[in-house]
This record gives C-alpha cells, structure tokens and sequence, in this order.
C-alpha cells in the first residue's frame, strides 16, 4: 500500500473515532431528554448518565475499535466498524442538536 493510501485510511480511522465521541453525545442528549429529573435528583442521575455512556460506554467502545482493527491494520474490520457507527449515527439522529434544557420544578 502506498504513503498516500496509507494516510487516506489512517485518516479515516481517525474520523472514526471522532464519529464514535459524536455517537456518545448524542447518547447522552437522549437519555437527558428522556430521564425525569426533579430539584432532588438531578445531581445523581446526571452523575449516572455521564458515568455509564461517556466514562463507560465510549471508552470501551474506542478500546473495542482500536482492538478489533489494530488500529487500521485489520482493513475488512475497519470497514465493519465504518458501516456500524454510520449505523448507530443514523439510530441517533434525533438527537443530534447540542443545547437541551432540563427542568427541575417538581410539582410533588
């Protein structure tokens, strides 16, 4: 494979792993949309959101990537990975704006 082909592919998995950070947002504005918060509990579910999609969820889905196509090198597992996150990216469309407001009045 020659250095520009290299770099096009290199490239590539790399826009990737900002395509998988776009996917976690976008997980996250999902589940801020969809959780009920109220003045008592918002701090502990956000902690919880932010815990399970973000520190757990995207890490271990960017370690799984690297792993799976040794970081570029295994190219048909690129190419499964590239049409997953494509996937998942369109699953989450919905969710792509980036400002959501959350309530916190409780009428309890």
């Amino acid at each position: 494979m020659n250095l520009k082909k290299k770099n096009k592919v290199l490239l590539q998995h790399e826009q990737l792993h900002f395509d998988i950070a776009e996917l976690h947002r976008r997980m996250i504005i999902k589940a801020l949309a969809e959780e009920d918060f109220n003045k008592h509990n918002y701090k502990d579910k956000l902690d919880e959101i932010i815990n399970r999609v973000w520190i757990e969820g995207y890490r271990k889905m960017q370690d799984k990537y690297d792993n799976e196509t040794n970081y570029s090198r295994v190219f048909k597992s690129q190419i499964t990975w590239n049409k997953y996150i494509s996937q998942q990216l369109r699953n989450y469309e919905d969710y792509r704006f980036t400002d959501i407001e959350v309530s916190l009045i409780s009428f309890d």
